[in-house]
Order: structure tokens, then C-alpha cells, then sequence
């Protein structure tokens, strides 16, 4: 009674255990014949408790229950055995030939049937099936297909004359070994590998298979022995032991496989992949990909941290997100290669765990091609598809920019619209492909005739629009649109075809003809079709003012090289005088005397000159002309004076400037003493460095320095100062209200110049005083102490042939104010000076 409920309770718990397997971890058909085979098994027991309490027939059919259910569960084994082997269908087939025949034949023998021959016709049927099931099983296992079926043989044998002698009982325990001796011996067989969980399930099952005989034999050799249910439990241990083994051991395998792969997956990946610890940010793995596309060697990856890989845009707010645990999804990033060249990348970061230490595992995609893609649409959206150039909505955003940069800056632009004359004739005789050509020819023109600043856009058909910035004036418009006229005077090469392609022009320039971006660019239409209605070549300028203006400057620059040749540039000399009346030195002066214009003025030349890139040749015709001079005058046996002459900061930074200039003094003999270079402060301020390091060259020859024009660049005497200067130029917006009450910021202007004077001749400096047209302002002057004197009240600019009279004897003015000045004392004159300034 004790044995069968202990028996009852081992079958329940291994019911329960491959249950759960089964159905809720491994949802299979092995383990689940597994659980139908322990189920069996359990019933088996139930059935041996339920024939202690029975008599009669009732213990006949409980004996019965429980060998079928004995036998079902060696079915089931055998079953689960060849599933992996050779499929579930075949798993299914194997089952059901052997559970019908096999319980058929318990159950006869165990109820003692009475007709031999029904029995042996069963057993045979039964042995005849197992055989044929053996042999079909030799291709794929040939040696335990051909020994199982020579078993099976053997049992029929055995059974045939165990009826004949009339042992039915001996049948039970053939049969039952027979299926557990199949089992054991398919799980030991098995071709996909040996386990020690396999061989003990194997072992339990062969043990199992001779406990029946062996059952048998003891129980005629010691009848008064009762070892039934004994020598069952240790089998049945031993199949639940080696089962629990497999289920383990798979379960290593599983995960052993399972790392492979992903080990394999990882490596092999086409993306980049790697691994960094969250604290230290150094990486812990990295597959090939990362590697190769990163440009480093694996070694060389796994010494590196997160940053050294991060453009240093990006390298904060990536360090910052590499500690938040949070997943980062598609995230875009900037990585740097081992040649420091960068690239795109879209990460994607999540928080792992990985050899004990919190880390972040991150998924790289170089997304290059992809922005490149971007960027090719992102043209493709503003540009041509034809000509590469903008296309109309592109211009248009363009356009409304630059305008507003011009209202800021205060610089004109012009709106330039352009169109092939007489296309669509053009397109009907030659066709749609010439005129495709031809659209494309037009458009290689026009960007080659601008410069980089400006913008080129294909805005119709046959159309085009112009956008030049950064004009002081309309010469660089009226420029190009004579370089298109001669561009196109010429036939054109297209394709077979020689074609003369005709063009017209509207222009409009803002300010001047409008201020609003829409109506500027319609107002260039507007002369487009005035220019087409005027026939082919034409150019149609919004405002005639404004054409002329541009005509003219045109025209001087165009002939600025050839007027020099003529002597139409020739220069003055304005003196600058003491107090005590004599000249100290002689401004040169530059003028044009145009044959069409008449007189131009100064600073219109050298604008119009660094423009057009002939100030260093104008510049230095300046420079022989005045040493010229100076020769001339040695020459007459004049008393000489140093020549002031203004030099370009493009001219003094021009390559081989110094080189030139004393090339010139020796070749007229003149002193570097006698030659005095003017610069204009915002000139220097503006290119402190380049100037400084020239004029430090010159300096150091014996030329010397001023700077002019002081005042108006709001730079200090301090940074001046680093300059090799002599002379300081006060600008005459300071002087025009000094002395002057009813001058708006009269007391202001007295401070200044005061300041100036005194830090100037602080650091040494002489000051010269720019415009002096009154007396009010001389007499100021003197007060505060200024040096040199120039302007109109004193004298205008001179021909070089009046020039020895006007050093030949001190001016009267001058003269007079000095000897008055002499008899008054210092306080009573700076009084003055102060009354005069302020009233």
C-alpha cells in the first residue's frame, strides 16, 4: 500500500514537471510525448492501487490497465525518440502501429485467451508491422534499423513458442522488454550527437527492458520473493534523472548556440555596432563594420572612447545622452574618421548590461549617401534641371534677401532680365534639342560673365534673371551688359550649327528704381519687354539718369590707362604751412581733366582705380611724376620741401611696392627724406597688420608717414601709435566749426581737437589741421597749439611752376598773426581761444 502511493506520488510530481515543461517553457512534440508517456505512467500506478482492492475480474482488468499503460508509456518514449529524427508525422505513425497491436496482445495474454491461434495471429500481425516499421528506417539509420528488425524477428520467434507451450505469461514480459529495449536502444542510436543526459535516459530505459524478464526469472527461481514494484522504481528514477539531464543540457546548448550567433550576428553585421561603459565612456566591443568605416584596426577601436570618435559639435550633448539610461532612438549624430575627415550617422542607443557593468549598445547607420541625396534634392527643388542654374522660386528668396542687406548696408543692387530673342523661331527651324543646346550655351555665358557674389537663374524658357549685389554704383552693371553684347556679337558653335543667338536686356536697380523685391524684379521685367519691343540686342536701363551715370563711369575706367599715356592726369601742390609763415610741405594732388567730362573729381578716380585694378599703376604714376618734380625743382635750385603723396592701402600692400618706390627715388636722384606717404586712417585701421609691416620697411629707408583723414575712422591715437608715423592729419569736419558759436557741436569740436593735440604731441607727433578757410579758425589754432596749417584761406592747390615763389618768401597772413601773437600772453590767448570756441 505504502510502495503504490509512493509510486503514485513520484508519477504525479513527473506529470506535473514535464507538464509544465511541455506546455508552458517548451511547447514541442517530444516533450510533450514526454508528458503523455509520464501521464501513462501514472495511470499505471493508479491502476496497480486500484487491484489491491480488487477481486474477480476487476483485479484481471486492473492488471490489464496497468500493463497497457506501462507499455503506452514505452510507446510514447519510443515516439519522442524519433520526432527529432525523423519528423512528427513519422513520430505519429510509429506511435500508432505500435500502440494497437501492442496493447491488443497484453490484453489477450493477460486475460489468458483460450485460442491459441487468435493470439499468435495477432502477435505475428503485430511483429510483422514492427519489422516492416525497422526496415524502412534502414536508409537514414541503417545499422539500428537492421537490428531492430532482426529483434523483432527474435520476439516472434519467441512468443510463437511461448503459445505453443501454452507461457501466455511469458508474453507480457517480451512485449514490454521489446519496447523499452527499442526505446533505450533509439535514444542511445540517436545520429545528432551523444549527451550524458541521452545515455542515462538510455541506460534507465535498457534497465527498464530487463526488469520485466528479470521479474520474471526471479519470480520462478524465488516464488516467495514479491519484487514487482521494486525492481521498477530504480529504472524509472534513472529515465526522469537522464530526461531532466536533456532538458538541461539542450537548454546549455540553446544558450551556447544562441551566443554564437549573436557573437556571429554582431561581427557580421553590415551596420556598425559597438559597445561603451556608460561611466568611463570607453568601449568594450565593436564589430568590423565600425571598424572599417571608422578607419580604425579593432585594437585600435577598443583603446578609444566615445569621444575621440564625435565631431566637437556634437561631442557635449552626445556625452551628455550616452549617461541616460533612456533609449536613444535614431538620433542624428557627426562621427570623425581616423583622418579626421566627418560623416554622418544616424545612432540608435539602448542601456544593456554587459560583463557586470552597465553599458550602452548602439546601432550606427552612415546615412552620407542619404544626405547627400537630401542635398541633391534640396538643389534639385532651387535649381534648373537643365542648366544647373536657380530657377525662379530660388531667385526670388535670393532677391528678397539681398534687398534687404542693401537697405542695411546701403550698397545698390540691379536686377538684370535677359532673354534669347526670337526663341521660338529657333526652336521650330532648328528643333527642341538645338534649342535645348542653345538654352544651355546662353546660360554658360551668363554665369561666366558674373561674379561669384552675383546670381544667375533661369526663370522661363528663354528667360533669365540677374542679381548683382554689392554696387557703390552702377558701373559694374553697365559692365556686364556691354560684356554681353560682345559675348553674343559673335556666332555660336551649337552642336552642327553655327547660330548668331540675339538677345534683350531690362535693367533695375534699387534703390533707385524701387525698394520693394517684387516690384524691382517686375519693374525689370516691365524694361525686358520694352528691350524685346525695340528688337533683338537691346538693352533697356529703368532710370536714363541712372544709365548715363554708369555710362560715364564706364567710359573713365575703360580709358583711365590710355588718359595716363596722354598726360590727362597731372598734379597740384597744396602747401602746408607753419605758424611762423613758411611751407613745411607740399601736398601732391591727382586731377583728370576728361575730354568728354571735363574735370572729375579726385576721389571718384581712385574709387573708379581700385575697382578696376589700375590703382597700383595709377599709384605709381603718381610717384614718378612727383619725383619728377622734385628733380625739376633741385634742378631750378629751389628750396625743397618734403612732397606729400597719398598712397592706396591696396597700392602699399601690392607685392614689391617698397622695392618700386625706391627704384624710382634713385633713378631721379631724390632723397627718401623728400618723399612723405599718406594714408588715410580707415585705410590703416582696416589692415593694421598687412600696412604696419610694409610701412615699417619704407620707415626704416627714410621714408615717412601721416596719417590722414584723422577723426573719421574712430580708431584711437593708442593703436596709431604701433604705427611708424610723424605726422597726424586732423579731418576738416573737425575744423569747419571750430571757432564757430553758431556751429551745431561748436564747444564738442574745441574739446576734440584740444584732446588730439595733446595726445598727440604726447606721443610725438606733429599735427596738421585739414580746411582751415578762416580766420576764426587760424586764430583758434594757434591757441591750441596746432603745427601745420592747410586749407583755402592760406592757399588753394598750385601748379608745380608756382610753386618756388610760394616757398620763396612766408605767407601774410601767418606772418602778421604770428608777430601779434608775440606781445600776449599764454593765459590771455588760450582765453580767447576758449571764448572763441564757445561764444
Amino acid at each position: 500500500m505504502l510502495a503504490a502511493a509512493i509510486n503514485i506520488s513520484f508519477g504525479t510530481v513527473m506529470v506535473f514537471l514535464f507538464g509544465t515543461v511541455a506546455w508552458v517553457r517548451r511547447p514541442d512534440d517530444r516533450a510533450g510525448c514526454w508528458f503523455a508517456g509520464w501521464l501513462s505512467v501514472l495511470g499505471a500506478f493508479i491502476a496497480q492501487f486500484a487491484g489491491l482492492h480488487a477481486a474477480g475480474w476487476k483485479e484481471v482488468a486492473a492488471a490489464a490497465v496497468e500493463l497497457d499503460l506501462i507499455a503506452l508509456a514505452g510507446v510514447f518514449w519510443v515516439a519522442s525518440a524519433a520526432i527529432p529524427v525523423f519528423g512528427r508525422r513519422f513520430g505519429i505513425r510509429l506511435g500508432m502501429v505500435l500502440t494497437i497491436p501492442t496493447m491488443l496482445c497484453l490484453t489477450l495474454a493477460e486475460v489468458d485467451i483460450q485460442s491459441r491461434w487468435v493470439l499468435l495471429s495477432v502477435i505475428l500481425a503485430r511483429q510483422a508491422l514492427l519489422t516492416a516499421m525497422s526496415l524502412m528506417i534502414r536508409r537514414p539509420r541503417p545499422g539500428f534499423g537492421t537490428f531492430m528488425a532482426v529483434v523483432c524477428a527474435i520476439d516472434a520467434g519467441l512468443m510463437t513458442y511461448f503459445v505453443f507451450h501454452g507461457q501466455t505469461e511469458l508474453l507480457v514480459q517480451v512485449i514490454l522488454a521489446e519496447v523499452y529495449f527499442a526505446a533505450g536502444i533509439d535514444v542511445w542510436n540517436k545520429n545528432i550527437g551523444q549527451t550524458i543526459g541521452m545515455r542515462v535516459t538510455s541506460v534507465g530505459l535498457l534497465v527498464c527492458a530487463a526488469v520485466f524478464p528479470l521479474a520474471e526469472v526471479v519470480h520462478r527461481t524465488w516464488p516467495q520473493i514479491a519484487t514487482d514494484s521494486e525492481m521498477w522504481n530504480p529504472p524509472k528514477s534513472i529515465i526522469a534523472v537522464g530526461m531532466m539531464l536533456m532538458m538541461f543540457e539542450e537548454q546549455v546548448r540553446a544558450a551556447q548556440t544562441l551566443g554564437r550567433d549573436y557573437r556571429l550576428l554582431f561581427d557580421n553585421n553590415p551596420h556598425p555596432l559597438w559597445i561603451f561603459e556608460v561611466e568611463s565612456l570607453q568601449f568594450c566591443m565593436v564589430n568590423e563594420a565600425a571598424c572599417e568605416l571608422h578607419g580604425y584596426s579593432k585594437e585600435e577601436f577598443l583603446q578609444l572612447r566615445l569621444p575621440d570618435i564625435l565631431h566637437s559639435e556634437v561631442r557635449g550633448t552626445a556625452t551628455t545622452q550616452a549617461r541616460n539610461p533612456r533609449a536613444v532612438p535614431n538620433r542624428a549624430s557627426r562621427h570623425l574618421r581616423k583622418d579626421g575627415s566627418e560623416f554622418p550617422m544616424d545612432i540608435t542607443a539602448y542601456g544593456v548590461i554587459f560583463q557586470g557593468r552597465p553599458c550602452r549598445f548602439v546601432l550606427g547607420i552612415d546615412v552620407t549617401k542619404r544626405d547627400n541625396l537630401e542635398r541633391r534634392l534640396e538643389f534639385e527643388l532651387g535649381h534648373d534641371s537643365l542648366t544647373g542654374l536657380a530657377n525662379r522660386q530660388l531667385f526670388e528668396e535670393r532677391l528678397l534677401e539681398s534687398v534687404d542687406r542693401s537697405a542695411k548696408s546701403g550698397e545698390k543692387l540691379a536686377v538684370l532680365c535677359f532673354d534669347i530673342y526670337h526663341f521660338k523661331r529657333l526652336n521650330e527651324v532648328y528643333g527642341p534639342r538645338i534649342g535645348d543646346r542653345c538654352v544651355d550655351y546662353v546660360a554658360k555665358v551668363l554665369k561666366a560673365s558674373v561674379r561669384a557674389m552675383d546670381l544667375v537663374a533661369r526663370t522661363g524658357d528663354d528667360e533669365f534673371a540677374i542679381l548683382i549685389t554689392g554696387l557703390r554704383d552702377l558701373a559694374r552693371a553697365e559692365e556686364l551688359v556691354v560684356g554681353l553684347k560682345e559675348s553674343f556679337a559673335t556666332t555660336a558653335r551649337i552642336g552642327e550649327f553655327e547660330i548668331q543667338l540675339g538677345f534683350s536686356l531690362g535693367l533695375a536697380v534699387c534703390p533707385d528704381d524701387g525698394s520693394d523685391a517684387v516690384t524691382l524684379w517686375r519693374l525689370a521685367e516691365n524694361a525686358l519687354r520694352r528691350a524685346q519691343a525695340n528688337g533683338g540686342g537691346q538693352a533697356i536701363w529703368l532710370s536714363p539718369e541712372l544709365r548715363a551715370d554708369a555710362e560715364k563711369k564706364l567710359e573713365i575706367a575703360g580709358s583711365m590707362s590710355r588718359m595716363m599715356e596722354e598726360d590727362r592726369f597731372y598734379l597740384m601742390y597744396q602747401p602746408l604751412y607753419a605758424f611762423d609763415g613758411s611751407i613745411r610741405c607740399l601736398e601732391a594732388l591727382l586731377r583728370l581733366e576728361h575730354p568728354r567730362y571735363g574735370p572729375i573729381a579726385p576721389l571718384f578716380v581712385v574709387r573708379t582705380a581700385e575697382e578696376t585694378g589700375l590703382i597700383e599703376a595709377l599709384g605709381q604714376w603718381v610717384i614718378e611724376r612727383a619725383c619728377r618734380q622734385l628733380k625739376e625743382w633741385m634742378d631750378q635750385g629751389m628750396r625743397l620741401v618734403p612732397v606729400a603723396i597719398n598712397v592706396s592701402s591696396l597700392q602699399l600692400m601690392g607685392k614689391g611696392f617698397a622695392e618700386r618706390l625706391m627704384q624710382t627715388l634713385d633713378r631721379y636722384s631724390v632723397n627718401p627724406r623728400w618723399i612723405h606717404l599718406e594714408i588715410t586712417e580707415t585705410a590703416a585701421m582696416d589692415n593694421l597688420k598687412e600696412v604696419s609691416d610694409e610701412m615699417s620697411i619704407l620707415s626704416a629707408l627714410g621714408c615717412s608717414f601721416s596719417i590722414d583723414d584723422f577723426g573719421t575712422g574712430h580708431s584711437s591715437l593708442g593703436r596709431l601709435h604701433q604705427l611708424p608715423i610723424s605726422i597726424l592729419k586732423i579731418d576738416r569736419s573737425f575744423i569747419d566749426p571750430l571757432g564757430d558759436r553758431e556751429a551745431a557741436g561748436g564747444d564738442t569740436t574745441f574739446t576734440i581737437v584740444q584732446a588730439i593735440l595733446s595726445m598727440a604731441h604726447a606721443l610725438g607727433l606733429e599735427v596738421v589741421a585739414e580746411g582751415v578757410e578762416t580766420e576764426t579758425q587760424l586764430n583758434c589754432l594757434s591757441r591750441l597749439g596746432c603745427d601745420l596749417l592747410q586749407g583755402f584761406l592760406l592757399s588753394r592747390p598750385v601748379l608745380p611752376e608756382d610753386v618756388p615763389a610760394l616757398i620763396a618768401r612766408p605767407h601774410p597772413i601767418l606772418e602778421f598773426a604770428s608777430s601779434r601773437e608775440a606781445f600776449r600772453p599764454q593765459g590771455e590767448a588760450l582765453h580767447d581761444a576758449t571764448i572763441a570756441a564757445k561764444g
